[in-house]
């Protein structure tokens, strides 16, 4: 679910930003959360027959605080207006493989803490898509429409797709983020789910 508070009470001083990509100045905002992290870090694979495969990640992974750092959700801001025809190859490559986000772009990344929660601050006024990696549970609190049209904004998505998403289905979400608010999403299931 996405709510969106006001934020009163902000300086101009503190709020005010200045965006290469827009002419004109906005004042910040902030995208902030929770991503559901389930407690026990275990798959289940079902097949025919009532058959299926289970294993542990965390015995897999080598020991539980290793699963847990590895296991964080990444989360991926990115600008919906961005002129991708701007941006080299080489550029668009170091963001996908390393993380390393493109210089002056409206796209911020955050990994969440071992509980699932992101802060994202300063973030200019505009649309944007909130794109959650998280392979325990892919799609949970998606909007499938934001899913397609996100692979056909990105360039090379198949790209996108190998090296950010490892092939599942990202959580993706198209909003506006006005100035002077704090979005917020949050994938974490209500008591009686989890």
């Amino acid at each position: 679910m996405f709510r969106k508070a006001t934020v009163l009470g902000l300086t101009a001083a503190v709020a005010a930003l200045s965006c290469m990509m827009m002419p004109q100045t906005v004042s910040a905002a902030e995208m902030m959360g929770q991503i559901y992290v389930p407690k026990e870090r275990s798959v289940s694979l079902s097949g025919s027959d009532d058959m299926g495969v289970g294993f542990d990640l965390d015995e897999a992974m080598g020991s539980r605080k290793k699963a847990k750092e590895i296991a964080r959700p990444e989360i991926w801001l990115i600008g919906a207006h961005i002129d991708f025809k701007t941006l080299s190859q080489d550029t668009i490559d170091a963001w996908y493989r390393e993380k390393k986000v493109p210089a002056g772009q409206p796209i911020f990344y955050q990994e969440t803490d071992t509980m699932g929660n992101f802060s994202i601050q300063d973030v200019p006024a505009g649309d944007y898509y909130l794109v959650v990696v998280n392979n325990y549970v892919p799609g949970n609190g998606s909007d499938p429409q934001a899913v397609k049209d996100l692979a056909q904004y990105l360039p090379d998505y198949e790209m996108f797709q190998l090296f950010v998403t490892g092939y599942s289905e990202p959580t993706a979400i198209e909003f506006h983020l006005a100035e002077d608010e704090i979005g917020l999403f949050n994938t974490a299931p209500t008591p009686d789910q989890d």
